[in-house]
């Protein structure tokens, strides 16, 4: 077990161990999502891809509020 001189420096410790976890999952290589091609029929764009972070951004936040919502459920069906 490791054996630090004070807490900051434990703390620092646990927070680069922490950040470069965090970053090495979350740093995604620019060619790793390119092969998913448009698939909406209508485009008429000059994309060549669907990848749109704007929409997982929004998608995550959709989530966040559905599960603050579904939380303050009784568990009974809406009357409306």
């Amino acid at each position: 077990m490791y054996r630090f001189k004070s807490m900051k420096t434990a703390l620092a410790a646990i927070i680069t161990a922490s950040t470069r976890i965090a970053t090495s999952c979350v740093v995604a290589k620019p060619n790793m999502y390119a092969n998913f091609p448009v698939t909406e029929k209508t485009y008429k764009g000059s994309k060549t891809n669907s990848i749109s972070y704007t929409g997982q951004a929004a998608r995550h936040v959709l989530h966040t509020s559905l599960k603050s919502l579904a939380g303050k459920g009784n568990g009974e069906p809406n009357p409306d």
